[in-house]
């Protein structure tokens, strides 16, 4: 049987484990059968008090429809039939997703309903028909839908991405004052102009693909003049060659590398260990979006590290105002409505994110105490 959530897996084999305990207790008391009790005697007080003696019959019919009426509800709604266990229900995932059995989803419901695993539980007739057609139902309306990017929790968690590693954090803020801000200010001075090759903001932040391919700022073919880090960084080795500011016989415990190298390095470089904090689901819709796997890595750094600013205590972006300084009346109003709107709609995504998260929460404990009652 198939159901809409992980959750749901273990949520409804514990609503009928306690269900079949209900059932326990009111079959050994007695108290399942009070409504057939309560309806022969409705029927016999009935009939007295409207036909007297000449009722006795139509109270005998009256009791045998009653009777059969709540003996088919009891045998057919009531009475646990069927068993069910975590392995007879599943979970596929919409869009084409992977198929998750109960005991082994992947989530952290595994844990959380351990106690349930290896349990069984017994279903009505009716019930196990009404949820096999529902869910079958639910399924099939949900493969309708056409498949989309899940774009928000993407940006949800690319916006709630922090980087934690105080190293790390030391590292982007002494990038920013040894390789960008110098790089900038000599492609400033130069009066050079970006080529159109390169997105019109390329420069406005530390990873700068410019930089990176043009020879003279991040890189420079002659080691001596190269922009490198001014302090020696953990995990990358001394270079006699490029490391020429110590004196003959002294060999420092690590070098200091070109920001090229310092950005780009596989094992000890910014970027990839940046990348390693991004969700890799993010990393191909991106991409998909973008047409082309640099500028969506370059994307999702930038988004990245945008939060880390006021951490950092430097701008590691140029303000975007700067560069409408110029601006007519107009062009301001509508930068402060704006403003407004994405400030409002900063406080907006966290609660739809936290309800999406919560609806197949909701749904699988509301459909647990249905089953109980």
């Amino acid at each position: 049987m198939d159901v809409s959530s992980a959750l749901e897996i273990y949520t409804l084999v514990l609503g009928w484990v306690l269900y079949d305990g209900l059932w326990k207790i009111l079959a050994d008391t007695g108290l399942v059968y009070i409504p057939l009790v309560a309806a022969i005697l409705k029927n016999f007080f009935f009939a007295w008090r409207v036909q007297g003696d000449e009722g006795a019959e139509a109270t005998l019919r009256n009791n045998w429809m009653d009777i059969l009426a709540m003996m088919t509800v009891i045998a057919v709604a009531g009475m646990p039939m069927f068993t069910v266990k975590l392995s007879d229900l599943s979970y596929v995932t919409p869009c084409g997703g992977n198929t998750v059995t109960g005991g082994s989803t992947g989530t952290l419901y595994d844990n959380a309903f351990a106690a349930i695993n290896g349990k069984t539980a017994q279903v009505p007739l009716w019930w196990t028909m009404l949820l096999s057609i529902a869910n079958g139902i639910n399924g099939a309306a949900v493969a309708l839908i056409p498949c989309s990017p899940d774009l928000r929790t993407f940006a949800y968690r690319i916006d709630n991405a922090r980087i934690t590693d105080p190293e790390l954090r030391r590292q982007l803020e002494l990038f920013t004052g040894d390789c960008w801000q110098k790089a900038r200010a000599k492609f400033i001075t130069s009066h050079t102009v970006l080529p159109a090759s390169y997105p019109p903001d390329d420069l406005d932040w530390i990873g700068s693909q410019y930089f990176q391919d043009t020879d003279g700022y991040y890189g420079n073919a002659n080691l001596n003049l190269s922009i490198r880090a001014s302090e020696e960084l953990p995990g990358f080795p001394y270079n006699a060659a490029r490391d020429t500011e110590y004196l003959p016989g002294f060999i420092p415990a690590w070098g200091r590398p070109e920001c090229n190298d310092w950005w780009n390095n596989a094992t000890s470089g910014i970027m990839p260990r940046l990348m390693a904090l991004i969700d890799s689901a993010a990393i191909t819709q991106a991409t998909i979006e973008t047409g082309d796997i640099e500028l969506a890595k370059n994307a999702l750094l930038r988004k990245l590290i945008a939060p880390e600013q006021a951490a950092l205590g430097r701008n590691l972006e140029i303000n975007s105002y700067q560069n409408n300084y110029n601006a007519n009346a107009g062009n301001i109003a509508q930068g402060a409505a704006g403003v407004g709107l994405t400030v409002e709609l900063a406080s907006w995504i966290p609660k739809i994110y936290a309800l999406r998260q919560a609806a197949p929460v909701g749904q699988s404990f509301i459909l647990m105490g249905i089953l109980k009652c």
